[in-house]
C-alpha cells in the first residue's frame, strides 16, 4: 500500500477514525491493535477513548494481533473481529450483529450482503479457546471453517461488508465513490 491502511483517508477521515467514530455511536469497548506503524499512527489519531495494544511482531498475522486484544477481552462475551482495511460499514449494521447475538450468543456471526460473506464477525467467548489453538496462517477462518454448524449468516444492507482494501487500486475506487459503498 505504501503506508499503513490505518491512515488512509477517505471523506476527511482515516480508515481508523472512520472505524472508531462507527463503534462509539454503538458504545461498545474498542480494543486496537497497532503493529509496525504504531508511533505514526498514534500521533496522528487520538486513541484516548479506546484501548490501545501494540503487536510486537505483526509479521506473524493477523491472528498474532487478534490473540493480543484476546488477552485484554478474555472476560467478554463475544468480541467483533474488525480488520481496519475494511472501513466502510454502518452502525446499523454493527447493531444488527450485536443484536443477533443476543438471541444467538453461542453462534458465530458471519453478516452476508447479496450472497457474499464480509467483516467484521462477530465470535462468542465459547471459541476463545479455538482462537488460542488456531494457526497463525489460518487466523480466525480456522475457526469459522472449523465450526460450520455455529456460523450464521447475517443479512445485512450493507455492501461496505464486502470492501476490502488491500491494493492502491481498490484505494482509489474507494475515493473515487465512496457513496457506492453505503
Amino acid at each position: 500500500m505504501g503506508s499503513p491502511k490505518a491512515l488512509l483517508e477517505i471523506e476527511r477521515k482515516t480508515f481508523l477514525e472512520t472505524l472508531l467514530s462507527r463503534y462509539a455511536a454503538v458504545r461498545v469497548p474498542v480494543y486496537v491493535v497497532l503493529g509496525a506503524h504504531s508511533a505514526e499512527i498514534r500521533q496522528q489519531i487520538d486513541l484516548s477513548s479506546v484501548t490501545v495494544l501494540i503487536n510486537q511482531d505483526p509479521s506473524r498475522g493477523p491472528l498474532s494481533s487478534l490473540l493480543i486484544a484476546l488477552e485484554q477481552a478474555s472476560q467478554s462475551d463475544a468480541f467483533i473481529l474488525h480488520p481496519v482495511d475494511h472501513p466502510i460499514i454502518s452502525e446499523e449494521m454493527i447493531q444488527l450483529l450485536l443484536s443477533t447475538a443476543k438471541r444467538l450468543p453461542h453462534t458465530i456471526l458471519l453478516p452476508e450482503f447479496r450472497g457474499k460473506r464480509g467483516h467484521p464477525i462477530l465470535i462468542p467467548s465459547k471459541y476463545y479457546p479455538d482462537l488460542r489453538e488456531a494457526p497463525l496462517s489460518m487466523g480466525a477462518r480456522w475457526v469459522v471453517r472449523s465450526n460450520r454448524g455455529a456460523n450464521h449468516l447475517v443479512p445485512v444492507n450493507d455492501p461496505g461488508i464486502l470492501l476490502d482494501i488491500d491494493t492502491r487500486e481498490a484505494y482509489e475506487q474507494l475515493v473515487g465513490h465512496p457513496r457506492l459503498y453505503r
